[in-house]
This record gives structure tokens, sequence and C-alpha cells, in this order.
């Protein structure tokens, strides 16, 4: 009897699990008709930005800038653009917005030993400069922020330099770009040994280009060749962004609320599905087409840097500076990590990720009393040039303790049904190893 029932039980659950891949093929078969018939009434992926050197290319996004916002560029509007960049960012200017030059790759020479270096954008106005750094993948270089300052012109004041840090991930530069300067009340570049005011400064975000480039955009609507490559752009900022909901994205499609559910099960049980599709030809010819494994590895993705957004936002409510934030969690690294201290690492911390995953998170511990003063420089260095675990691993004075692992399918469910409750599980463990 008990066996009938047992049998009974797997036959029914075995059923419900079918009936679940078959609506889940009828949705992404929904989906691709969908996208086919949008392509027939002209939609279509097509992003100049993304063509040249790809969406992520610093100078590609630097060169756009730069265009926009010379007064003699080729969009012949004269100052309007750079006008609205200064309005965008509350800028004060009393010099005459037409005179203002722009330059790409500006070359500084080595005046203070410190090596040549290249300006992303460089606007120049008699003795006044505005230097934009441009960073949205690539880690900071050795003084950077330091001697573009130090190699300007002579005759500037530090009122007529300001230096923007212009990221994706709204952090400052690193101390190994500062080298001998210090960022005061947000706004003002010291150097350290000496404590003369250098610069102002700003820290900029990528939103703030995409919301200048949107009110470009209201000023050019009658001018269709201007008008399509803003559009266009925008299109490449709400792309690293992360904010573009395209209706031919199938990632964004089934992270849609009304299709949580069935990508809880897909996720679930994603290589019984597989093999499902695999005996149903339609299913499977759609899994293929819309290249199904890369939109899942897509999501995780998507779900590990909306973590690591949150636990750096609770670190840094919690007093801790955040050493190598811009790049935690990283979608490249083979092994994500996010470094953060509270006394300059003499007593330091690394959280980090294996193989791009949630399980076997561990939490390494710095101390002052296994590390000398050199090796602590060494790692800090490296740390910020995003070397940090293939020159931590060789220091015998970095203790590793573990967080007992997380098993990863169970994060991304739990993600995607309430992403508080998965985040808050590992802030909890940071918490009871740091109190």
């Amino acid at each position: 009897m008990e066996n009938n029932e047992t049998c009974q039980l797997l036959k029914q659950y075995k059923k419900e699990k079918l009936d679940i891949f078959e609506k889940i093929c009828g949705n992404l078969m929904r989906f691709h008709h969908k996208k086919e018939q949008m392509r027939l009434r002209g939609f279509n992926d097509f992003n100049y930005i993304g063509l040249l050197k790809g969406f992520y290319d610093e100078n590609t996004h630097s060169k756009v800038i730069a265009e926009f916002l010379n007064p003699r560029g080729a969009h012949y509007q004269g100052s309007i653009f750079i006008e609205k960049f200064f309005e965008q960012l509350g800028l004060n200017d009393n010099h005459e917005l037409s005179k203002w030059e722009v330059s790409t790759e500006y070359s500084i020479e080595d005046c203070i030993e410190k090596g040549r270096g290249r300006i992303d954008i460089l606007l120049k106005n008699d003795n006044k400069y505005i230097v934009i750094e441009n960073k949205i993948g690539a880690g900071d270089q050795e003084a950077q922020i330091y001697k573009y300052i130090k190699c300007l012109d002579k005759n500037s004041s530090e009122d007529d330099i300001l230096v923007i840090y212009l990221t994706k991930y709204d952090h400052d530069p690193s101390s190994y770009s500062l080298d001998n300067c210090i960022i005061v009340n947000d706004d003002t570049i010291l150097e350290k040994n000496t404590g003369k005011r250098l610069a102002k400064y700003r820290r900029v975000h990528y939103n703030d280009i995409l919301r200048w480039m949107e009110s470009n955009l209201s000023e050019v609507e009658n001018i269709s060749n201007l008008r399509e490559a803003i559009k266009q752009y925008i299109k490449a900022l709400k792309h690293i962004l992360d904010k573009e909901e395209d209706a031919m994205n199938l990632k964004d499609y089934l992270l849609r609320d009304e299709n949580k559910d069935q990508l809880i099960h897909l996720i679930e049980n994603y290589e019984e599905f597989k093999e499902y599709s695999q005996e149903d030809e339609k299913c499977k010819i759609i899994v293929e087409s819309e290249k199904l494994d890369n939109t899942i590895y897509e999501i995780k993705k998507f779900i590990r840097s909306e973590c690591s957004k949150k636990i750096k936002e609770y670190l840094q409510e919690s007093n801790y500076s955040v050493i190598n934030g811009h790049e935690a969690f990283g979608n490249y690294a083979k092994m994500s990590y996010l470094l953060f201290t509270k006394d300059d690492l003499q007593n330091g911390y690394i959280l980090f990720f294996e193989n791009q995953d949630i399980k076997n998170l561990k939490l390494g511990t710095i101390n002052c009393n296994d590390c000398d003063s050199n090796d602590i420089a060494y790692i800090r260095k490296s740390c910020e040039k995003n070397y940090c675990w293939d020159t931590i691993k060789t220091k015998k004075c970095f203790k590793l303790t573990h967080i007992s692992s997380f098993d990863s399918l169970d994060f991304y469910i739990n993600y995607l049904k309430n992403d508080l409750d998965a985040v808050n599980a590992i802030i909890e463990r940071i918490y009871g190893l740091l109190s």
C-alpha cells in the first residue's frame, strides 16, 4: 500500500514538473515569436557604440562625450551641450563657454618623475582646466591623478583645476592613483606632505552622463542625425548601467515579475529542463536560438552584481573603508573579491566568492601582528591594481577564515523570491565574524 502511494506521489510530482517545463517552453516560444514580429516591424539590436570596440570601451565613451562637450564639434550646435553639462553637474563658470577647448588622450610629460600619462578628456579655457578621468572597468594607474594635476599649466591656481572622476560604480580614485594626494570634504584634493590645496574635485557617476544626454536630446528634436546619434548613445549608457529593459532581451523578459516563478523553476531544475527540451523539437530550436545557457549565466551575474552593491552599502554604513569596491565581485575575474578595512589595513578583511559563484564564500583577515608595514603596503597596492588574490595568497601573514559555504542554487532561488533575505544571510555571517 505504501509503495503504491509513493509511486503515485512520484508520478504526480513528475507530471507537475513536466507541466511546468511545458509552460516554460511555451513562454519561451511566445517571447521568440514576439521578437520575430518586432524584427519584421523594424526593431533591431543595432548600436554603433557596441559595433566599435564594445559598450565598455572607455576610449570610445571618452571620444563621444568629448565631441558633445566641444563647442566647435562636428554637431555645429555651439556651446549648447557643454552648457547642459555644466548645468547637470551644478558647475559654476564665469568663462565664455564657446572658448572651451576639448581634447582626448591629452599627453602629460614626466614632470615629477612619475612617468608619462594621458588624460582621458581635458577641457581648457585660458588657465582654467577640467580633467575628466573616465573609469568604466579598468583599474587605476600609478599616480594618475597626482601627476595630471602637477603637470598641468604651472600658472594655474588650485581654483583653476577641477578633477572629475567619472565612474560606473560611484567610487573615488584609489590611493594608488592619488599617490601624494588625499581627497577632503568630497570636493578638494590636497597634497599630503605639504597640506597644499591642489585642485577642486568632483565624483561623477555615469547616471549623470545619461541625464545629460537625455537633456541634450530635447535640444535636437528637429535634427534627425543628431537625434538618432544621441538616442543610440543613451541606449549604450543604459546598457552599461544595467538599466536597459529591452523587449528583445531574454534576460530582462525572464526577470519580469510575471515570469519570476517560471525563472525560479528554470534555475532550480535547469539540467532536467535541458534534457526535456532536447526531446521536444520546437522547444529545442527556441532554447538554442535564444542561447538560454548564456541567458541563465547573465541572470546569475546580474544577481551577484546586485548582491555586491548591497554588501558594499552595508560595509560603508558600518564605517568600513572599501579599498577595492569598484571591482567587487567583478563579472570577469576568476575570483571575485571585496577588500575593506577600518584602520588602513592594520586590521583589514577580504571577502571573496570563488569561481564567480556564491558557494565557498570566505572571509580573509589581515592584521598588523602578522604583516609588517612593507607587506601591508604591498598588499594594499596590489589590491588597488586588481591583483589582490594573486598577491595575497603568497603572503604567509594572510589568514583565511572560512564562512560556512553557501549553496549557490539556494542563494539564487532565495534572491529571486526575496532579494533582501538572500543578501542579509551573507551580511549576518559577515557581521558575526566582525563583531
